[in-house]
């Protein structure tokens, strides 16, 4: 029995060492519920268990008579540390949340708040917002700033914000005239300011002659093969 007990132990092990890192790297810090780990452990257990037999063209042993070798478990240790690494990055990178989004599966995006999912996220939507410019007011109403959003990183007790070429207006909406710098740095108390994204129009200008030049030459292609034709 004790035999029996420890094969199932050194069997679904590898699950909880990709659980324990999924835990480990989640950016929400997010604990998981015993349930939910022992479910996860479960369920990646089974995976990498299915992908060694795969990859090593075994069955899997379920007779639970023959211990593994160290072997085995040296083969089960680096399966488990590889296949926790690649979804915790998987996840990390917005690239999972982003197929759920796709597919209707699931509306999470898997950052720790909206302004962390905008500006780090892999998301079509968050890179389209991140081209834009920002409009950053204190809502005790002292002061706003405007301009492009370049760095910003989240804290539990506050917010850093870096602006590329800040226009800066206090009360009565009066611009400041003496900041003249490339970039200002704001330290904000989360529930104290509000953002607005204001999107810059596209120049489209260059792609419009872009494309009717190509056009151009196309053409000019087929009169020349036409003189030597005919």
């Amino acid at each position: 029995m004790n035999e029996t007990i420890l094969k199932i132990m050194i069997t679904f092990f590898p699950g909880i060492i990709v659980t324990s890192i999924l835990q480990l790297f989640n950016p929400r810090n997010k604990k998981f519920s015993n349930v939910e780990f022992t479910l996860y452990s479960f369920v990646y257990g089974m995976i990498t268990n299915l992908l060694i037999s795969i990859v090593f063209k075994t069955g899997l042993d379920f007779s639970l008579t023959i211990l593994p070798t160290k072997k085995d478990l040296f083969i089960s240790f680096g399966f488990a540390l590889f296949l926790g690494t690649i979804v915790s990055l998987l996840r990390n990178c917005g690239f999972l949340h982003n197929l759920a989004f796709k597919f209707h599966i699931s509306y999470e995006h898997g950052f720790s708040n909206a302004l962390d999912f905008i500006y780090n996220s892999s998301f079509p939507q968050a890179k389209e917002i991140r081209r834009s410019f920002v409009n950053i007011k204190l809502l005790d109403g002292s002061a706003s700033y405007y301009g492009e959003l370049i760095v910003q990183e989240i804290h539990p007790t506050y917010t850093e914000i870096v602006l590329k070429k800040p226009d800066i207006f206090f009360k009565n909406n009066r611009k400041s005239l003496i900041y003249e710098q490339d970039a200002i740095y704001l330290q904000l108390i989360p529930g104290t300011f509000f953002m607005e994204f204001a999107f810059v129009p596209k120049n489209n200008n260059k792609s419009f002659f872009l494309k009717y030049f190509v056009i151009y030459l196309f053409f000019l292609l087929i009169n020349i093969l036409k003189s030597f034709i005919y």
